[in-house]
């Protein structure tokens, strides 16, 4: 009770407590006999969003000394929480690796979302010299700011360049930043191109051409 923080709700019945309590309650329960897997499914739903924090934050704790299989459909949840994770699709594994590992897979070579205080065709130049062998593309912006999505060449890492770049140019670098795929991306990159099984739909023709032959 001390470790699910339920001491406090000791003496309530289990069906007067909140949603929150009560989903503490079952992992008090998980824990009785101390194993070293624990199986969690959907251990947030339904929670408040004061409750989801405090459940991922135990789960992190009880991760130190168990191990945690969870499955959830909040894929923000995994990312934060998670270590590892496979990815299920009509049954089958599409994905198996760290957040970081899946996202990098996919996305390939790093992109950089650069935007600069200046005009755009001067700032472009500026950063084409940056990355030499790599792609810059303007996104918006043509006066006071412009943005650009910068496209290394794999393996490299432009960041020191475009600032010194930027600096020796006088063009202040306002925000600089990995574009990184998220693993909800990451999920409907995977999943999307796998169409739902189509169910089987009746042939009424079929029925009606039964009913007729009773009939007859």
């Amino acid at each position: 009770m001390e470790m699910t923080d339920t001491a406090a709700v000791a003496d309530r019945l289990i069906a007067h407590l909140s949603k929150g309590y009560k989903q503490r309650v079952g992992l008090a329960q998980a824990l009785l006999g101390f194993p070293k897997l624990l199986i969690l499914d959907e251990p947030t739903v339904g929670l408040d969003p004061k409750q989801i924090l405090e459940m991922r934050t135990l789960i992190r704790q009880l991760a130190k000394d168990h191990t945690i299989l969870l499955s959830s459909h909040i894929l923000s949840e995994v990312q934060e929480v998670c270590d590892h994770v496979l990815i299920i699709n009509h049954g089958k594994k599409v994905a198996d690796g760290t957040p970081a590992q899946l996202t990098a897979m996919l996305t390939g070579a790093s992109a950089l979302l650069v935007t600069v205080r200046g005009e755009a065709g001067k700032a472009q130049t500026l950063l084409e010299g940056a990355v030499p062998g790599g792609r810059v593309i303007h996104l918006a912006g043509d006066g006071a700011e412009s943005a650009f999505r910068v496209e290394p060449t794999p393996g490299s890492d432009p960041r020191e360049a475009i600032f010194r770049a930027c600096a020796g140019a006088d063009l202040p670098l306002l925000d600089m930043h990995y574009d990184a795929m998220s693993l909800e991306d990451v999920f409907l990159r995977l999943t999307d191109d796998q169409p739902e099984a189509a169910e089987e739909v009746p042939d009424e023709g079929a029925q009606d051409r039964e009913k007729g032959g009773e009939e007859e």
